[in-house]
């Protein structure tokens, strides 16, 4: 259960979450609310935001507690540690995307790598345990046959991977590592009949580019709305940045930009 946070440790929250905003805090905090934070923003997706500030603040600054100094350098060995394992991920993702390009199978990577790359200073901010890859349905035999080319082994089951359009693959030699082919980025077969988003409406969304604010707005929208409920702060951060982009792009179409 997470801990409950004041009105003005929310607001808090929401300053260590924006990786736009400044890293300071207005007065010092105790102990129990900083632990507070911490877990908060690691069940929201923003801790390794929040500890990139914390350390650009200063440890001199944090309460002297042996408790929170523990807890921080532990969740900063764990952050470490995703960077590398979402560097790792990179690396087979673009081995896997080569092998595709060499059997003409039409493919892209979605989210993960891509929202590091393009809406965050610093790619730390935003580490990915696994790699989606989206294909056209009708390629996503020969796409399987590639991935298990490339030393991968299917964890879904075959028939329900079929229904949902989505094919969990692990390493063989390191089963943390985890590559999704979708043949639709909306899984749920009720929700699919009313939206639907695959390679084909990306490709006509990016007219011709690749990964345009308008494509990457789109897939956020999806990703937050129809998968997860908008149930982090992440997914509702990413969704404001690439509005900005899309703002950048075309000020003369701008959204209305609230606040994080």
């Amino acid at each position: 259960m997470l801990l409950p946070l004041s009105p003005a440790e929310e607001k808090l929250l929401l300053e260590f979450a924006d990786p736009e905003a400044p890293s300071e805090w207005g007065g010092a905090l105790s102990a129990s609310s900083l632990m507070a934070l911490l877990a908060n923003a690691e069940f929201h997706g923003v801790l390794p935001v929040m500890l990139r500030k914390l350390r650009e603040i200063g440890d001199a600054d944090l309460p002297n507690d042996a408790a929170l100094r523990q807890k921080l350098s532990g969740l900063r060995d764990q952050a470490t540690l995703a960077t590398g394992q979402s560097m790792l991920l990179q690396y087979h993702g673009d081995r896997i995307m080569k092998a595709l390009a060499a059997k003409g199978v039409a493919a892209r990577i979605v989210k993960g790598p891509v929202f590091a790359r393009k809406l965050y200073r610093h790619a730390a901010d935003r580490p990915f345990t696994d790699i989606d890859i989206l294909v056209d349905p009708a390629s996503i035999g020969e796409a399987n046959n590639v991935i298990a080319e490339c030393g991968f082994k299917l964890a879904s089951g075959e028939a329900e991977s079929h229904e949902l359009q989505e094919f969990k693959w692990l390493e063989k030699e390191n089963s943390s590592l985890l590559i999704e082919l979708h043949g639709n980025l909306v899984h749920d077969t009720g929700m699919r009949r009313r939206l639907s988003l695959g390679f084909r409406e990306l490709q006509i969304i990016d007219g011709g580019e690749a990964d345009t604010p308008a494509s990457l707005l789109t897939i956020a929208i999806v990703h937050a709305a129809g998968g997860h409920k908008f149930h982090r702060l992440q997914l509702c951060i990413e969704c404001c940045k690439v509005c900005a982009l899309c703002n950048r792009r075309n000020p003369k179409r701008a959204f209305s930009m609230p606040r994080v």
